[in-house]
């Protein structure tokens, strides 16, 4: 079989780009894309993907092509000035060629040798092209359109190959997916609401299991769209929980330990714990409070897009295990024996929200409306959402999710915590981190921030 060529040209296109191609005739295959890519303006939307992939791909029946695949790394500016480009030489006169495109984000790809990396297929557009032959000479100019749309939903067979349209881009959709453009909040917000923008971001881990605990099921990545939302800047305190007329699990009135019910926190008259997170609330009676005052419990999908800085990073930080004095945590060892202990403390259990500025470290997300605190340790959260697994049925298609919230009326199983707390280790306050638990569960670990639409 004759020589095949795949030679790329990320770089500006001209009139030169053909001499620095082989010999022969040439297909020059543009790429354009709608999704927000690496090396954006300052504010843009953050990057979904940073890997292109272009693979040849031989007729039906003809043996395989060496040394035909070529990554790389396609940017805002490359796309913007409609050069992201790669020069194809098959075979002249040859028909039955394709072009294989994907481009992924690499954090999810699958490692499968040293210079390998499978990328995951819910993460990746797919598209199979057909390129058309080519004479001996010349160069013929095609561009193929990855849409963010069809993530995890792969485009074109070898029977029915996607056609790419003809010519180079005429000008760039690069950025412009409508999903990924932060919408702010219209209205205004109660007292002590933030409002968190609407957007899109990669929601899940790489892996379904957490060492730290069997109970953490982890969701594989998935690309979710959000509406914009208030959200609480602090848990809810007991008293605000009192103000609105509820009653929650009453303190024992000691501090020994002894009792499950010694970490409560909610005393029916004003107490020691006033501007502490009220904790030891059933699943409904947290979502009741929340109802009340004009809103519900967040769901996963929205607790996650906040806990991830909005951009799907493992803690609201960044990526770095936090330190003691970066959130509250790791402090069971103080209280019982068999709790994880890392962090020990002359006061061992929840701290009061943070007052006014008075942040506690790093587990704070700072938005144009204020700054939403502990979405990493202090308390666990309920959601609105039953707990589902990674292969359940709200969470198993590959597809964009808009707005995704699990469960039906009257569910009475598991509902999905989020957030890590301190009784617990670092590895809990993971953004992606989840535990499921019964809803008439009491736990001094578990409080409650409630969520309201933006629109």
């Amino acid at each position: 079989m004759r020589r095949v060529a795949l030679v790329a040209i990320m770089a500006a296109c001209s009139s030169d780009a053909a001499r620095t191609l082989p010999p022969q005739g040439q297909i020059l295959l543009y790429f354009d894309t709608d999704a927000p890519l690496p090396d954006g303006a300052p504010g843009a939307p953050s990057p979904l993907f940073d890997r292109l992939r272009v693979t040849l791909v031989p007729p039906l029946g003809a043996p395989p092509c060496e040394q035909c695949t070529q990554d790389f790394e396609p940017t805002t500016p490359l796309f913007a000035s409609r050069t992201a480009s790669v020069g194809l030489a098959p075979p002249p006169g040859q028909a039955g060629w394709l072009a294989h495109v994907q481009m992924f984000p690499l954090q999810f790809a699958v490692v499968t040798g040293l210079d390998t990396d499978d990328p995951a297929d819910e993460t990746t557009i797919d598209v199979l092209v057909a390129l058309p032959p080519i004479d001996p000479t010349g160069v013929v100019e095609l561009t193929v359109m990855l849409s963010t749309e069809t993530v995890g939903q792969p485009a074109g067979t070898a029977a029915v190959p996607v056609q790419p349209s003809p010519g180079p881009p005429a000008s760039s959709r690069v950025g412009s997916w409508a999903p990924t453009i932060r919408v702010g909040c219209s209205g205004s917000p109660l007292d002590g609401e933030v409002c968190v923008p609407g957007g899109a971001y990669w929601m899940g881990a790489t892996g379904v299991a957490n060492p730290a605990d069997s109970e953490i099921a982890n969701l594989f990545p998935r690309l979710v769209t959000l509406s914009p939302f208030y959200l609480q800047a602090t848990e809810v305190t007991v008293a605000q929980y009192r103000r609105f007329g509820s009653v929650g699990q009453t303190w024992t009135g000691n501090s020994l330990g002894t009792s499950t019910y010694d970490w409560c926190t909610f005393t029916a008259e004003p107490g020691p714990f006033e501007d502490h997170p009220v904790n030891c609330l059933e699943w409904q009676e947290a979502r009741s409070y929340c109802q009340s005052r004009g809103g519900d419990l967040p769901t996963e999908a929205q607790w996650e897009y906040a806990a991830s800085g909005l951009s799907g990073t493992t803690f609201v930080w960044g990526t770095d295990l936090p330190g003691c004095g970066d959130a509250v945590f790791g402090q069971g060892g103080d209280v019982l024996p068999f709790f994880p202990y890392s962090c020990p403390s002359a006061s061992p259990g929840q701290a009061p929200v943070p007052l006014g500025d008075a942040g506690r470290g790093l587990d704070a997300l700072s938005l144009d409306g204020g700054t939403i605190y502990d979405l990493a340790g202090n308390l666990f959260e309920w959601t609105l959402d039953t707990f589902e697994s990674p292969v359940g049925p709200c969470w198993v298609s590959s597809r964009v999710y808009s707005d995704p919230a699990c469960g039906a009326p009257g569910f009475t199983g598991d509902h999905a915590l989020r957030g890590g707390s301190w009784e617990l280790l670092a590895s809990y306050l993971r953004a992606t981190s989840r535990l499921q638990t019964a809803p008439v569960s009491i736990d001094p670990g578990v409080g409650v921030r409630c969520a309201r639409p933006g629109r």
